[in-house]
């Protein structure tokens, strides 16, 4: 096999193992629990605010035009914060493969238990592109390799539950629910069910230290599953520290700042930004040693932030998400 045939495969195999799991077709950040609308549509318009964010991820692989991962959200509530909706941009370049999502998603929301449940849902489009002409070619007998492009556009669903106590939160989602295969040029494209459940759990240590643990449970359809643990101490809703394990072999360190409280402007608008370091044990690390992954949050406060369902007050942790 020549070298530019075996390059070809190691990628179509990093496609499905990106952030150094097996069998993951989805990107996966690291820094998740700040932007739950990636994982599941429930989030929509969560809590009485509207939120924007943008999420960056660089892979360390040697590629030629490196690897990383891009996301770009915004939610907010509507009519008394019992409806949400929100918006999400995905995108996906590694080398000489770039995958682009896009979704609109929808929430409703009911007081329930004491705490809130919503019922969510998104639709969108999937882009798959390929670009042999980004490779530079070694084999001149793989040359035929650049007329094989791919530009494939299908429709995704995702639907979720998610639950919201005072101190504790719980979610279940299914996303790609058409669990698309299909295949342009002998090319076989694969966007199979991804299926999570997620939780956390918020301790007040003192009057300044909180302690949250979370999870987060992936399961591929006809694949494999990945379990992701995080323990994140918060203090005095200004600075945050996070250490998480990653089955089978990652470890991630996180730190950040609510820049608004720690500048002070007085304003409505919060703003944190996060910082989080991957690395890769074992025998994987020749797939990806090391990621780096940033995030940008902002929150607008909102004329319903003081209306909530049936005039009731539903709390939520003032940092965590």
């Amino acid at each position: 096999m020549s070298q530019t045939k075996w390059f070809i495969w190691a990628i179509a195999g990093i496609m499905v193992n990106i952030s150094a799991v097996k069998g993951q077709q989805d990107p996966f950040f690291s820094q998740y629990m700040f932007n739950g609308l990636f994982i599941n549509p429930a989030y929509s318009g969560y809590q009485p605010k509207i939120q924007a964010a943008a999420f960056h991820k660089k892979y360390g692989v040697p590629f030629q035009s490196g690897a990383s991962s891009s996301l770009f959200s915004i939610n907010a509530p509507l009519r008394y914060n019992q409806i949400g909706i929100g918006a999400l941009l995905v995108n996906d370049q590694y080398s000489f493969l770039t995958r682009n999502d896009i979704k609109a998603s929808m929430a409703y929301k009911i007081n329930i238990f004491k705490g809130t449940m919503a019922f969510g849902m998104n639709i969108g489009l999937t882009q798959f592109r390929f670009d042999p002409e980004l490779l530079k070619i070694k084999d001149i007998d793989d040359y035929k390799i650049n007329e094989d492009r791919i530009n494939k556009i299908t429709p995704d669903l995702g639907a979720g539950l998610f639950y919201q106590h005072r101190i504790f939160y719980l979610g279940v989602s299914g996303m790609h629910l058409f669990n698309r295969t299909f295949s342009q040029n002998n090319v076989p494209l694969i966007l199979p069910i991804h299926l999570y459940v997620n939780g956390g759990l918020q301790l007040k240590l003192s009057n300044e230290w909180k302690l949250v643990p979370s999870f987060l449970l992936r399961y591929i359809t006809n694949r494999t599953y990945t379990l992701d643990v995080t323990v994140h101490t918060f203090y005095s809703d200004l600075l945050w520290f996070g250490i998480s394990a990653r089955e089978p072999s990652l470890l991630s360190a996180q730190t950040g700042v609510k820049l608004s409280n720690l500048i002070k402007t007085g304003g409505t608008t919060e703003v944190k930004v996060g910082y989080a370091f991957d690395y890769v044990l074992g025998n994987r690390r020749y797939i990806a040693p090391s990621m780096q992954e940033i995030f940008l949050l902002i929150d607008f406060q909102t004329g319903n932030s003081t209306k909530t369902i049936k005039k009731q007050k539903i709390k939520v942790s003032p940092l965590f998400f």
